[in-house]
């Protein structure tokens, strides 16, 4: 990835996730990624309509404003594997199953 295609990547990630304030449920605007990227309105269009086709981004058709798309919970849920607390809470799980002859299941709130 080139340094630009990686900042625009991170960039839209963050505003799309929420850590520059917006959150996930307002979305971000093509406008507010031009500015804060500063990359031109048409390499932020291309890459959009890249994260788009491939279902990372879903675009509100009422408000035009960007949101995370399916893919990115696939990813989500596969990173999760490697990083979340299912990976630490299996072999303690793993135990109370065998201890309680029943299934054992980790549930977040």
């Amino acid at each position: 990835m080139t340094p630009s295609l990686y900042t625009a990547a991170r960039l839209v990630a963050q505003r799309l996730l929420g850590s520059e304030g917006g959150g996930t449920d307002r979305g971000v605007g093509h406008g507010e990624l031009v500015a804060a990227s500063g990359l031109r309105r048409p390499t932020v269009h291309r890459l959009l309509t890249a994260l788009l086709h491939n279902g990372f981004v879903e675009q509100n058709q009422r408000t035009q404003r960007y949101h995370l798309g399916p893919e990115s919970h696939v990813l989500g849920v596969l990173a999760a594997r490697r990083f979340g607390i299912h990976r630490l809470s299996l072999p303690s799980l793993a135990k109370l199953g065998r201890l309680s002859s029943d299934a054992a299941f980790p549930t977040a709130r």
